[in-house]
């Protein structure tokens, strides 16, 4: 492993655990009666090696560390009431005099995801920067520790039933040549119990949610104050831990009346808002929202709808939509009972206002005593004008995010429907972030529902086709409602009978529908199209040449591809395709080329006109029930073989998809067939004039 160098050897509870090879390590521990944790850490032959034990429910933990035959070698001491949860270890048995110590460790941040420690030796008297630094992951007590940026240790946590009812847990420990290997274990146990202080907390605790940014940084977190009450409290707190507001809950109240307070104190003259629901029986769960100054009550100033299931809600002012909250359905959350929310608040609109109305809202229609967890998720687009707009007037029609001031080129890809997935296509910009999704909204209709959603899963439109129609018309809603009014656009085709498909397009204000309001034109193959409006170009739709790029490594930077490889041509009637190495950034010319034959069971790879690699498919019942493939395949000396294989890889992709394409495209019209078997026919034979031109 590149820049794991051990030296000098880190030295710090005795020279005597520090060996010139790497070392594994078992740790068990386990809970007695109860009262005592106690360590035991054995070598890979089953030799114990060292022992460590303390009790549970002092108020400063101490643990013990001692060699086989029971003679003490350090104490760890945890610091009671401290932010960081800082422990401090000495040498000998008990003694925590400061020059006994030899090393301190606390956590990097007060608030943390997953457990990182900083370990300051005692010469490191600012602790502006760590000796050693120790980051575990996400749910789970695996873990590295490191000297810099090298890694000294490694820790593998084994989840056993028994560690979750019993109290027993296993570690493996990889200790490096040259490391401490007492000095890593006695890391190993402060950071088993300073998550094991974690848990008890969670299981103690009153907090209610925790509200995060993208970025994973906790900017609310609620609790009910602890102590008792006959009113349920809930108060949202900062990061610091300083209350914002308070939610309180009207005792007797047919609405389900809640009254939020600015801070912490319930005076009259602090009441921000008051919600209840809109009516005392309802199917779906609806909230009126009113402000401290709309006494009256005639109307509410903000109204919050939820759909039947109480998995998604929006919250209006008037009819417009200021946030929506959609709930993620997890494992964690049916076994555990903490729920996750995804919140879309919309430009201008106070996020904490809306937190809290999420909080009300599920005080009210949860039954659960465990209150959820919520996750908030703020997406905002800031779009730069880097280019001068077009002359032509702007095209808005599903929303004005969605229309930027230059060219836009997008990645859009089909996905086969599978048993576990319902998504159809996905669309991605071209530096690979998935912008939009399309699914079929699962469960069964007569009409096709394709809901077209952005990144975070929230629908944009929704296209639903008309059941019994000879022009295959289609409608397109906005959000996910297919009510009336909320009708976008149509499309149908242009002709009952066209040999390449044509769309017309009619927007919803054009109700006679005596002239389109676009028109996408397809060539006879249906591989590209053009959108117009009128008689100018909108939009280009183009099929690729099925490309792919290989690079070094597991990353996907530009400095790193070794070549890319493409179809020869977009239509071929047996697969041949063109490798361009990296420095080939014209790709004139191939620098290699593979041809297959008819049936796809055999392919050479050419570098000019010498052949360097034969490819044979073994034809084997089992491919034919299982879907297992076998090829042999023979390179040339000299030639490199995982670049082959490779070659294989997507060779092999590339048949697959296009014969998934060809069956999808079977119910195609015989004339269009005939002119593209026309086409093939020629480019295929324009192919090898060029293929046998030296490429």
């Amino acid at each position: 492993m590149a820049g794991l160098g051990y030296e000098p050897p880190v030295c710090v509870a005795g020279d005597v655990f520090c060996v010139p090879y790497k070392i594994d390590l078992v740790v068990r521990k386990k809970i007695k009666a109860l009262s005592e944790a106690r360590y035991e850490v054995f070598d890979i032959h089953g030799r114990l090696l060292l022992q460590v034990h303390g009790g549970l429910w002092s108020l400063q933990r101490k643990r013990v560390m001692r060699d086989a035959a029971g003679f003490p070698i350090l104490s760890i001491h945890e610091k009671p009431l401290t932010w960081h949860h800082r422990w401090t270890v000495f040498q000998g048995d008990g003694s925590n005099n400061p020059g006994n110590l030899l090393f301190s460790v606390q956590r990097s941040h007060g608030l943390q995801l997953k457990t990182e420690l900083d370990v300051f030796l005692p010469s490191n008297f600012r602790e502006d920067t760590c000796n050693f630094h120790l980051t575990a992951r996400y749910l789970s007590e695996s873990c590295r520790v490191y000297k810099g940026d090298s890694i000294i240790a490694e820790v593998n946590h084994k989840f056993t039933w028994s560690s979750l009812f019993e109290g027993k847990d296993n570690f493996v420990i990889r200790v490096y040549p040259g490391i401490d290997y007492a000095f890593i274990v006695a890391l190993i146990v402060i950071l088993h119990e300073i998550n094991m202080k974690k848990k008890l907390e969670s299981i103690f605790s009153s907090t209610h949610f925790q509200v995060f940014d993208p970025n994973g940084t906790l900017m609310f977190k609620g609790d009910d104050g602890g102590g008792f009450s006959q009113r349920s409290n809930i108060y949202m707190r900062d990061a610091g831990g300083f209350p914002i507001i308070l939610m309180r809950n009207k005792i007797i109240s047919w609405h389900d009346r809640w009254r939020v307070y600015r801070g912490d104190s319930h005076a009259e003259n602090n009441i921000l808002f008051t919600v209840k629901r809109s009516q005392c029986f309802q199917l779906k769960t609806q909230l009126d929202v009113f402000l401290a100054t709309n006494t009256d009550e005639t109307c509410c100033d903000f109204h919050v709808k939820s759909n039947f299931s109480e998995h998604s809600s929006k919250v209006y002012k008037g009819d417009s939509v200021i946030a929506e909250i959609d709930k993620k359905s997890t494992w964690g959350g049916l076994f555990t009972g903490k729920d996750v929310f995804n919140v879309r608040v919309f430009p201008e609109v106070d996020y904490a206002f809306i937190v809290s109305l999420l909080i009300i809202l599920q005080e009210i229609t949860s039954s659960s005593n465990q209150p959820p967890c919520i996750h908030l998720l703020i997406i905002s687009f800031n779009i730069l004008f880097l280019f001068k707009p077009p002359v032509m007037a702007p095209i808005r029609v599903v929303g004005d995010e969605f229309c930027v001031p230059y060219y836009t080129d997008l990645v859009v890809k089909k996905k086969l429907k599978s048993i576990f997935s319902s998504t159809h296509f996905q669309v991605f910009d071209p530096n690979g972030t998935l912008m939009f999704k399309v699914d079929d909204g699962g469960g069964f209709s007569q009409h096709s529902n394709r809901y077209m959603r952005d990144a975070g899963g929230f629908p944009i439109i929704l296209m639903r086709n008309k059941i019994i129609s000879w022009h295959d018309r289609w409608r397109v809603y906005r959000g996910d409602s297919h009510a009336e009014n909320n009708i976008l656009f149509t499309v149908k085709r242009s002709h009952f009978f066209q040999l390449k498909t044509q769309l017309d397009v009619f927007l919803a204000t054009n109700t006679d529908e005596t002239c389109c309001d676009f028109h996408v034109k397809s060539n006879f193959s249906d591989h590209s199209s053009k959108v117009y409006r009128g008689d100018s170009v909108i939009a280009e739709i183009i099929s690729w040449h099925d490309r792919w790029r290989v690079y070094r490594g597991d990353s996907h930077a530009e400095n790193n591809i070794l070549f890319t490889v493409k179809r020869s041509q977009c239509f071929q009637p047996k697969t041949q395709l063109d490798v361009f190495l990296a420095t080939n950034t014209d790709e004139t010319c191939c620098d290699f080329h593979v041809k297959s034959n008819s049936s796809d069971h055999s392919s050479k790879v050419y570098r000019g006109d010498s052949v360097i690699a034969e490819i044979d498919k073994k034809s084997t019942r089992g491919g034919l029930f299982v879907g297992k493939d076998v090829f042999n395949v023979r390179v040339f000396p000299e030639v490199d073989y995982a670049f082959i294989v490779s070659l294989l890889i997507i060779l092999q992709e590339i048949t697959s998809s296009s014969n998934h394409s060809s069956s999808a495209h079977h119910h195609a019209a015989s004339a269009a067939h005939a002119a593209s078997a026309a086409h093939h026919a020629s480019a295929a034979h324009h192919h090898h004039a060029w293929a046998a031109s030296g490429c």
